[in-house]
């Protein structure tokens, strides 16, 4: 979007804080999102964090809860999920710092540096598009010789040829992208599966 579209509405003062829970279970009773950890919100992780730790609980209770997994994995919740909200605390930690460290004379460097970060080769792309680091090759992400595969990948908020970017005019819900025109056949399934 370009500066002058830009105006800034409000400004507030906000103490952060980052933390970590010693204990994520006590016998039957769980902590996860918040209560487990606080993020700063310099990355933007900490509701992810918490559906993280959401997902990864949901499945191993249900297991248990139907005879299908012993307790003991129940365990694994805290050693899966505390190492990755601390690498996620330590990030935003830094990338807050580096935002708001340094006083007046931090100030005058953002000040000068952040304007020209656009000159950066790729930088431009990687900050209007917010392009996110590939995913590590994983069960659940392929990755193949011909890199077409989009499994795991942002979508694209590619601007139409109206002018308008692809997130606006799909609005809120689901969506299907495809680059090929759905036969009888598959439009029958998404109609029945829809609303699209």
């Amino acid at each position: 979007m370009p500066a002058d579209e830009l105006s800034v509405v409000r400004v507030a003062e906000y103490t952060f804080r980052a933390a970590v829970a010693d204990t994520w279970r006590q016998g039957n009773v769980f902590v996860l999102g918040d209560a487990a950890h606080l993020t700063p919100p310099f990355i933007g992780q900490g509701m992810g964090a918490g559906i993280r730790d959401a997902a990864n609980l949901a499945w191993k209770l249900a297991g248990v809860l139907t005879g299908n997994l012993p307790d003991t994995v129940l365990d694994t919740y805290e050693q899966e999920r505390k190492p990755h909200a601390r690498a996620m605390i330590g990030l935003a930690l830094t990338v807050g710092w580096s935002m708001t460290a340094g006083g007046r004379f931090g100030n005058a460097v953002r000040g000068a540096v952040v304007p020209r970060l656009h000159l950066v080769p790729g930088m431009r792309s990687r900050l209007t598009t917010s392009r996110t680091p590939a995913l590590h090759r994983s069960a659940l992400v392929h990755k193949t010789l011909s890199g077409w595969r989009r499994t795991g990948a942002l979508c694209p908020n590619a601007i139409l040829p109206t002018g308008e970017r692809l997130d606006a005019v799909l609005g809120r819900g689901f969506a299907l992208i495809t680059t090929e025109t759905p036969n009888s056949g598959q439009r029958e399934q998404l109609r029945r599966r829809g609303p699209w």
